[in-house]
């Protein structure tokens, strides 16, 4: 937001890399590490609880990256991204969601449910690297993960 001359900050997004100077340090390769052995949702509760602790107070909003398996883990994340919250003292309303495009919900009913629960508990949704939308309306796809 530029509203006047003193320029404001919309939000603090979240990120994980691995140990400085290893292979893991990059993203990519952390994560198709992490994927590799199924620890998606561990990682992203464990990550996301750090956040949130160390962004407490300090971000008018907070926005974090999330695999769609973990959101498709049965309830296991949203609780304990509720019950994060709630220890850290932030507001729902200020905790935005990214889903990542990396690999679909294997279960797409549980996806759902989770993105529902979020929504009504006030957590905003957004899909992780806007641009993937360019040319959505020409791409089945595009469109099924925009949905």
């Amino acid at each position: 937001d530029t509203t006047g001359d003193t320029p404001s900050v919309f939000a603090v997004e979240c990120l994980t890399r691995g140990p400085r100077g290893s292979k893991l340090e990059q993203a990519p390769p952390l994560f198709d590490y992490i994927r590799r052995r199924g620890l998606e949702t561990e990682m992203d509760c464990d990550v996301v609880g750090r956040a949130l602790r160390a962004a407490a107070g300090r971000a008018p909003r907070i926005t974090f990256n999330v695999h769609p398996s973990t959101l498709a883990d049965n309830g296991k994340f949203v609780r304990g991204l509720i019950r994060q919250t709630e220890l850290a003292g932030i507001e729902p309303s200020s905790v935005i969601v990214e889903v990542g495009e990396q690999t679909p919900a294997n279960d797409p009913v549980a996806f759902r449910d989770a993105l529902r629960e979020l929504r009504e508990r006030g957590f905003k949704i957004a899909v992780d690297d806007v641009g993937f939308v360019h040319g959505v309306s020409s791409d089945p796809g595009k469109v099924a993960v925009v949905r």
